[in-house]
């Protein structure tokens, strides 16, 4: 049961923080609110709350289930090892982009 409470506590923290990170659906509801006013922001605030609690109860549940098994937590485990150490070896050596210059730009 401790463990429980954790991890809910865990979750909720990180929840918190992430709600304060400034992303596309902060712009997305202050465009909504300077053009169609409060209601309309409200239920679009209330929309987005929906849907970010679907996608963490739906994570939650799915999840749940795998980490009983042993092998399938090693798995899991070495999968997102591979994946992550791939993903940063691209990213290292993935050649970094000129940004092109507008012709009105000095040089």
């Amino acid at each position: 049961m401790g463990e429980l409470f954790s991890a809910t506590l865990a979750g909720i923290s990180a929840g918190l923080l992430i709600c304060l990170l400034i992303g596309p659906v902060f712009f997305a509801l202050l465009q909504t609110s300077i053009e169609r006013g409060f209601k309309a922001a409200a239920f679009l605030a209330f929309g987005i709350m929906m849907s970010d609690s679907t996608y963490i109860l739906l994570a939650f549940f799915g999840v749940q289930g795998l980490n009983s098994n042993a092998l399938v937590n090693m798995i899991l485990g070495i999968a997102g090892g591979v994946f992550l150490f791939i993903f940063g070896l691209l990213m290292a050596l993935k050649k970094k982009e000129r940004k092109l210059k507008m012709p009105h730009e000095k040089k």
